[in-house]
């Protein structure tokens, strides 16, 4: 094609890839006339496009931009890339004929020959689906970002009310154990304060149950134990029976920070100070050495005849002895203290002179008799009255807070003494199980009542196993079922567990928290999270599958820009001629070996008749009744003719096809002339070589025959002149005969042999179901002689039904099982197997002997015709047997091969195959 193509000449050139695309395509001269457009762009036009401009495009079509405003012709991507030879690629949206409106990808690229635009190719894919799939994707973002705003906002809310809800635990969990702790001291002072009265009222008892801490005024004995602590620096404390210490002065850290922390040291200063201390006489003191290593003293405080406490001095070494470190290190290590830490404040411990002790002793006993010595009853009995007094309005206080703060919180409390069985419950439990408050008695079987159905075996699992397990507490979550309404809400529990001094639990103490909103809350966050999972999944597929659709969108775009030079290029690698021709005869597009055939250009010869460009007619007419026929019919067809030349014949294979919805053929040609000569040439070879080879078969038959008669005689007469004249002659001519003979029958032997191998063709019968187990019981029949003089055995597995020449098949197993007998190892009894198994399309058969083996590398060369591996004198043949197996194996259309080594037998396999 010429620069400055009409529109005429380029629509001829490229209707042949524009016309097979499924969205509309435009092909635009230099002077931006429409020269072409697909049926598709037609169609969606509502009429034919050629010769349109581009302003008449844009009226026809109503394009637009892709929001609705009108387009300019100088917008259009055709006319851009005119006007600049650029690749142009935009958006767009236009009105087909039938009033749909499509969006579509509008891209151009130019068409350049030799650095001259001769024209632009537009494609106007159709991305409808695909924007209203864009459209739904953003909206569902937005409508995804909105629901993620409010759920971060309610999530924000829950974690509030839950940090809320958390303060509120915590502050009601200090009120619980405020309450517990008010509860017990109030307990423990009314049952001291009862003793006491008891006691008073009848002077003349004694007190036994009276306790250290009803006599002394603590707060001035611990004021004068600081003073005498500062003025001579001698630990003091007051410890009563139970190990408690009332008072105290001097603690040093070894004793604060370690020995009272750990549970074994602790239970060694205990033990300490109960055992080593008990039996001192009253008005005495005892010196002795703690279990944690360290020195202590103890003086009894006595009241009347009863042992109340004792005064301790303790937890200091003497000035004039060595601490041992390496104990204290030892200690250290066994307990898990911080080895620096426990050696520093060991290292602080009070170094005391004997003289000291012994004052600070006597002042002990000093004051040890003045306590016992202390009347005690009207003071006590006045702070008795005062103290439970204060109890008991601190305890009306906080039952008072504690219930106002419950029922703000919707968090009740319980309590179960397991000594008595007794279960109480505050008035919010009640609430919170739809009750009125103080309805009825609370027992542990109407909490069960109230709990849901479903969560009861939980329930009561949680608290039995906290007691059957010992563990201090125990929380559960789980829904009640209010009885009057049958409204289910949920709850959460918690429990600790108190313990005796024995360190038995004898109290339970709870607390049960409404969350129900809280529950409700995360039911319906977890709800629309999930419904935002699938919103997401969903929004991820969609995005793939656009992914998916841009992708291909691009790559057809891509393709686009260079299909109409790749064709061009495509067509000059083919050795085929191609060409387009109409019904007149003209010549629509051609490759451009055609052009060069006929010698002239391609640009000259398109669009002109094959009577213009001066074509044979005698040709050309046959061809041309060909085309016209193909155009009517539909038919393609395809021949081989040959052409008569000066320089000889030339041949030509044509193809003619109709294309598609048009009134075109394309017509195929090939020069075929070498092959035809090739098959000709191999055909008069194949002719040749079947009169030789019958030839050959003719003189193998007539010679086996002719040569049969001469050497029967010549040995026949050898053995009688042998059996005549054997010792009558001199010992040369016995010797002589002998040869004679022997050469005769290894004469008659080979002749049989060469029989056998041309009868593998001549004498081949057509191939059928065989089976093969009677062919190998007939050949063990037959070489039963041989095989009973050698002593051997022949093992044959289930063997198959195959595709075969009987006489054939026998005359291998005949030849192999009768080497297996031949090449035997003295003094060893031969024992052949015969198996099989199936191998795809065909039997894997194996013949497998242990005898005298062969050599690697004789693997190829014992298939060939007159090869021996050993002498006539030691092993008797000629050399052809297994050169007629692999013969009549090939025939079959298997192979054979040998596995071998020497002295270890020999497995001979070949295939044949299978029905």
């Amino acid at each position: 094609m010429k620069v400055g193509a009409t529109a005429a000449e380029l629509s001829a050139d490229a209707h042949l890839v524009i016309a097979a695309l499924p969205h509309p395509i435009f092909l635009y001269a230099p002077d931006g006339i429409i020269a072409a457009a697909n049926p598709a762009a037609e169609r969606m036009a509502g009429r034919s496009l050629a010769g349109c401009t581009i302003e008449g495009v844009i009226a026809s079509l109503s394009v637009r931009h892709p929001d609705g405003t009108p387009l300019a012709a100088h917008e259009l991507p055709a006319a851009r890339t005119l006007a600049s030879r650029a690749v142009v690629d935009c958006p767009l949206r236009v009105t087909a004929a039938d009033g749909t409106v499509f969006a579509i990808r509008a891209s151009s690229s130019p068409i350049l020959r030799d650095g001259v635009v001769i024209g632009v190719l537009s494609s106007w894919p159709d991305i409808t689906a695909l924007s209203e799939a864009l459209d739904d994707e953003q909206r569902r973002r937005n409508e995804a970002e909105a629901h993620a705003q409010r759920q971060e906002k309610m999530a924000e809310t829950l974690a509030q009310q839950n940090e809320e809800l958390q303060a509120q635990d915590e502050e009601l969990r200090q009120h619980l154990d405020e309450l517990a702790r008010s509860q017990a001291a109030l307990r423990e002072s009314e049952q001291r304060v009862r003793r006491t009265l008891e006691h008073l009222l009848s002077p003349g008892e004694d007190l036994p149950d009276l306790e250290l801490v009803d006599i002394l005024d603590l707060p001035a004995l611990q004021e004068l134990i600081e003073g005498f602590h500062r003025l001579t620096g001698v630990p003091v404390s007051v410890i009563d029976l139970r190990g408690r210490i009332l008072v105290g002065a001097g603690w040093q850290t070894c004793c604060t920070q370690f020995h009272r922390v750990h549970p074994e040291t602790c239970r060694f200063c205990v033990e300490s100070d109960l055992e080593l201390s008990a039996g001192i006489p009253p008005g005495e003191s005892r010196l002795y050495r703690c279990r944690n290593n360290m020195w202590d003293i103890a003086t009894p405080i006595t009241v009347g005849e009863r042992h109340v406490g004792n005064i301790f001095s303790g937890q200091f070494f003497f000035e004039d002895e060595s601490p041992d470190y390496d104990l204290f290190r030892a200690q250290a290590r066994r307990y898990g203290f911080d080895e620096e830490a426990y050696l520093a404040a060991i290292r602080a411990t009070p170094r005391l002179k004997r003289e000291t002790v012994e004052t600070g002793m006597a002042f002990l006993r000093r004051l040890a008799g003045l306590i016992s010595s202390q009347g005690h009853s009207n003071l006590r009995l006045a702070r008795a009255l005062v103290e439970r007094d204060g109890l008991t309005a601190s305890l009306e206080r906080s039952r008072a807070h504690l219930a106002r703060a419950q029922e703000i919180a919707h968090l009740g409390s319980w309590e179960l003494d397991l000594t008595t069985n007794s279960l109480s419950w505050s008035d919010e439990v009640y609430r919170i199980f739809g009750l009125s408050p103080q309805e009825f008695d609370a027992t542990y079987e109407a909490f069960l009542e109230n709990v849901h159905p479903d969560d009861r075996k939980a329930v009561d699992g949680a608290y039995s196993g906290s007691l059957r397990e010992e563990r201090d507490r125990y929380e559960i979550e789980h829904r009640v079922l209010r009885q009057a309404t049958g409204e289910v809400r949920w709850v959460h529990e918690k429990c600790e567990h108190q313990r005796d001094a024995t360190g038995r639990i004898v109290r339970s103490i709870g607390m049960v928290h409404d969350i129900t909103e809280r529950k409700r809350a995360e039911i319906e966050l977890h709800q629309r999270n999930e419904e935002l999972g699938a919103q997401n999944e969903e929004l991820q597929a969609q995005e793939e599958e656009l992914r998916f659709q841009a992708e291909e969108l691009a790559r057809l775009n891509a393709d686009l820009g260079f299909q109409h030079d790749l064709l061009d290029t495509t067509f000059a690698t083919l050795p085929q001629h191609v060409s387009v021709w109409d019904r007149d005869g003209r010549y629509v597009w051609m490759s451009q070996r055609v052009a060069q055939e006929l010698k002239q250009s391609r640009d000259a010869l398109i669009g002109r008749t094959w009577q213009e460009i001066g074509l044979d007619p005698t040709t050309i007419e046959p061809f041309m009744a060909e085309v016209r026929e193909v155009i009517a019919t539909g038919k393609p067809i395809s021949h081989e003719v040959m052409y008569p030349y000066p320089g000889g014949a030339q041949w030509r294979s044509y193809s003619v096809d109709r294309m598609p919805g048009s009134d075109r053929v394309v017509a195929v040609s090939t020069d075929i002339t070498e092959r035809k000569k090739a098959e000709q040439a191999l055909e008069n070879y194949a002719e040749r070589l079947r009169a030789s080879n019958e030839e050959l078969q003719r003189f193998a038959y007539v010679a086996s025959h002719d040569l049969q008669e001469p050497l029967r005689s010549i040995v026949s007469f050898s053995q009688l002149l042998d059996r005549r004249y054997r010792g009558r002659l001199d010992q040369d001519a016995d010797e002589y005969l002998g040869y004679v003979v022997e050469g005769g029958r290894r004469m008659q032997a080979l002749i049989q042999d060469l029989l056998q191998v041309s009868r593998v063709e001549t004498g081949a019968k057509p191939l059928m179901p065989t089976e093969t187990g009677e062919i190998v019981a007939d050949v063990v029949r037959s070489l039963g002689m041989p095989l009973s003089e050698a002593g051997g055995s022949v093992v044959v597995d289930p063997l198959p039904t195959v595709l075969a020449d009987p006489s054939q098949l026998e005359l291998v197993f005949l030849n192999l099982i009768g080497n297996a007998l031949k090449y035997r190892r003295p003094g060893v009894a031969p024992a052949i197997r015969v198996s099989a198994e199936r191998a795809g399309a065909f039997w894997r058969f194996a013949v497998e002997d242990n005898g005298i083996g062969i050599e690697s590398e004789y693997f190829d060369r014992i298939f060939v015709m007159f090869q021996r591996l050993h002498t006539k004198e030691k092993y008797e043949g000629t050399g052809i047997g297994l050169a007629i197996v692999k013969k009549i194996i090939e025939r079959h259309g298997g192979q054979v091969r040998v596995e071998s080594a020497p002295g270890q037998g020999s497995v001979f396999l070949f295939t044949l195959p299978a029905v």
